[in-house]
């Protein structure tokens, strides 16, 4: 499905006027049953799995996304996995990150956006130090944008992991890969959600 998606969405978005029954949005809704269906999500009630690959027209990065509903269901905001499509096939990125419109909202898309999701992203890496000196490497990679919103996405980047077209994961690698992120993304929920808890009943 991720080679699928790949080799066919450049074409469809440079030839295909959007909308309609395409044949890329069948890949992305099966795409999006395999992911439910894993037991580590299918098991959990707090997620919830989303994708698109444009509203109006084709998206330049189309995605399919995991998000926890006690903090989000939008990738305008908040902290979430997803896999990130890039526009020319050239691969695609599975990233712990962060939604970038809220926090433009607030900051604007300068050096004070980019210096605010820094400081987020640091704060959950600092929670996973088992995570340093994996494969998830920490150091974002370019997602050949538009360069306000390629800084913005980079700098929204907690861990990543790029996956070629030519040299894309096997089901297992990428269930396994999945799961990890899931599994610090489900911790850095709970722990939040307790320190809220706390908050909320001192006396």
């Amino acid at each position: 499905l991720l080679k699928n998606i790949l080799e066919k969405y450049p074409n469809a978005r440079a030839t295909t006027s959007f909308g309609g029954q395409h044949e890329i949005r069948a890949s992305f809704e099966k795409l999006k049953e395999s992911i439910s269906s894993l037991e580590f999500i299918k098991n959990n009630q707090n997620l919830l799995v989303k994708y698109s690959y444009g509203k109006g027209n084709w998206a330049q990065t189309p995605w399919i996304a995991i998000l926890d509903q006690r903090e989000t269901t939008t990738t305008q905001k908040g902290t979430y996995v997803v896999i990130l499509f890039r526009g020319d096939g050239d691969g695609c990125h599975l990233k712990l990150g962060q939604g970038v419109t809220e926090i433009t909202d607030e900051f604007g898309f300068g050096a004070n956006a980019v210096g605010e999701l820094q400081r987020r992203a640091q704060i959950v890496r600092n929670m996973f130090p088992e995570m340093l000196n994996t494969a998830f490497d920490s150091e974002p990679q370019e997602m050949r944008g538009q360069a306000n919103l390629t800084a913005l996405y980079e700098a929204s980047t907690i861990y990543s992991k790029y996956y070629k077209l030519t040299a894309l994961p096997s089901n297992k690698e990428l269930s396994s890969d999945l799961e990890v992120l899931v599994k610090c993304y489900e911790e850095y929920e709970d722990r939040k959600g307790s320190k809220r808890h706390l908050v909320e009943h001192v006396p």
